[in-house]
């Protein structure tokens, strides 16, 4: 998905900044794009490679440069993207990492060489960037996963998975009694190909077993296999 994004932008990154005519009541106008200095991004660890990529490929090939602090967990993953830039071409500084502390971007958002900030993450988080980002008067976008919406899509994938014939083993309830939205570890069996959620990813305690095509045993039948998806989302882990 990465190298896909990466190749959509390069493909189409002249003709989505081209200037584009505009004609008005008052007469013809021009709508030009143009790049507007250093991007600071926040980014988390699920799918390390790909968030990065969707923050930077379209604001790199816009002409801006883009800082990035990952999270902690994925450092490794934000240094091999750096040096795959770097491999590729990029010019120094288009991409830099910044691994610093949660309390440090605050300092970063402050700095008056950031001209926009963009965080993908939960809702407590985005509501302290982009209120400083308010603060500073600075454009900003927030990705942002609700525990509680994370949890409801999370049980309603598993409602889908066992109406086109999967089979709950353990687990598929919300735990009650505590602070914030957690569900029980569950496990699904059954899952044929045929099943709208067969191709899903389960953002949370959820493992999968996934009744496969029969290559193998050359019987053109079906041969279980475990694919265990797991994922320990915002809140909606155990």
């Amino acid at each position: 998905m990465s190298a896909t994004i990466l190749d959509y932008c390069a493909e189409h990154a002249e003709s989505f900044l081209a200037p584009e005519k505009l004609s008005t009541a008052k007469g013809d106008a021009l709508v030009e794009s143009s790049p507007i200095g250093v991007l600071f991004g926040v980014e988390p660890w699920n799918h390390p490679y790909c968030q990065i990529v969707r923050f930077a490929a379209p604001n790199l090939m816009a002409g801006n440069v883009v800082m990035v602090k990952h999270a902690s967990n994925v450092r490794q993953c934000a240094l091999a993207f750096e040096r795959l830039l770097e491999e590729a071409g990029a010019s120094a500084g288009a991409f830099t990492n910044v691994f610093i502390s949660k309390d440090q971007v605050a300092q970063v958002n402050d700095d008056d060489r950031i001209r926009a900030v963009a965080l993908t993450g939960s809702d407590g988080a985005g509501a302290v960037v982009a209120q400083r980002a308010g603060k500073n008067l600075k454009k900003s976008t927030m990705a942002l996963l609700s525990s509680a919406q994370a949890l409801e899509t999370l049980l309603g994938q598993v409602d889908e998975a066992v109406a086109h014939g999967a089979r709950i083993v353990m687990g598929d309830q919300r735990i009650e009694g505590q602070a914030g939205a957690f569900m029980q570890p569950t496990i699904l069996t059954d899952i044929e190909a045929a099943n709208p959620t067969y191709k899903q990813e389960f953002f949370g305690p959820v493992a999968l077993q996934e009744v496969d095509p029969g290559e193998l045993n050359g019987s053109g039948g079906q041969s279980p296999g475990w694919h265990p998806r797991v994922m320990p989302g915002q809140g909606a882990s155990p």
